[in-house]
């Protein structure tokens, strides 16, 4: 039985390498027509596909395609293609801006590929800000997109609970991207509103304001993060007030105070805020910003 199955499984690797020898060689002198790709099986598709990315990066060398590269590639290969052009030669590379570029460009395309959503979920552990950022939007488009917003919650959530700071804060704004509502991820949320890195409780604080939970336990926690010693995070809760549109007199007294900080943006902040609330519910602001 032993050496029945050690035969097998030798003929399906023998069988895999004379396929991949086979598609090497037919695209050796030339790109297979459509009519050829669309006839390849999905295992077939896949090699084929390696293959073009690799011949592409090795015409790159050193170089870094532009969008209208990537548009190019998209155009005669398909995004699959271009996505890990993407993947291989922009996300990973060591400059902030064109990591930025790559996940922008992979918003735009769509895919909701394996590859794809699994390059973005590790770039949110990237230590740049902004790159991060660019990861969690792209995040949202793709699964706005492809109606893939339950899926990709319950292959994230578990990464709330992340060693990395980064990946939490990251979670978290992704959550709000998502933008489904429900007992764990309101809880989740609430509970990195005390995590010791502030970035995170900035996180928490963007996604809760984003999804508009205005329950009375979640406007008690936005109250607390609004006197944070942090700056981002003050901002970020006063901000969540304002969206929830509650006007109640705690969260009014809160926003009111704000207008008297030391600090512009903070002031700013509270400013649009109340605002919201105004024109909302009609509420009277007693200390505008002069």
């Amino acid at each position: 039985m032993r050496k029945l199955k050690r035969r097998m499984e030798n003929s399906l690797q023998e069988a895999k390498r004379v396929e991949a020898e086979l598609l090497k060689r037919l695209m050796k002198n030339k790109i297979p027509s459509e009519e050829v790709i669309n006839a390849l099986v999905p295992s077939q598709k896949e090699i084929w596909e390696n293959e073009v990315v690799n011949r592409l990066i090795k015409e790159f060398r050193d170089g870094i395609p532009t969008k209208d590269a990537i548009k190019e590639i998209e155009e005669k290969y398909g995004k699959r293609v271009a996505s890990q052009i993407i993947i291989k030669r922009l996300i990973t590379n060591s400059n902030r801006e064109r990591r930025i570029k790559a996940c922008e460009l992979l918003g735009e395309l769509g895919i909701a590929d394996d590859r794809v959503i699994n390059a973005l979920l590790e770039t949110l552990k990237d230590e740049a800000t902004n790159v991060r950022k660019a990861a969690v939007v792209a995040l949202g488009k793709i699964a706005r997109k492809n109606r893939i917003e339950k899926e990709l919650l319950r292959q994230i959530f578990p990464r709330i609970n992340s060693k990395s700071w980064r990946e939490r804060a990251g979670i978290c704004l992704t959550l709000g991207e998502l933008g489904i509502v429900n007992d764990e991820v309101i809880n989740a949320l609430l509970k990195r509103s005390k995590d010791k890195e502030w970035e995170v409780r900035e996180g928490s604080a963007l996604a809760l304001g984003k999804l508009g939970i205005a329950n009375k336990k979640v406007i008690k926690v936005l109250i607390k993060l609004s006197r944070d010693d942090k700056p981002d995070v003050k901002e970020a809760a006063i901000w969540a007030l304002g969206e929830l549109g509650v006007p109640s007199r705690k969260v009014i007294k809160v926003l009111e105070k704000a207008l008297k900080h030391p600090e512009i943006v903070v002031k700013v902040i509270a400013r649009a805020s109340l605002l919201k609330l105004e024109r909302s519910k009609h509420v009277k602001i007693s200390n505008p910003l002069s």
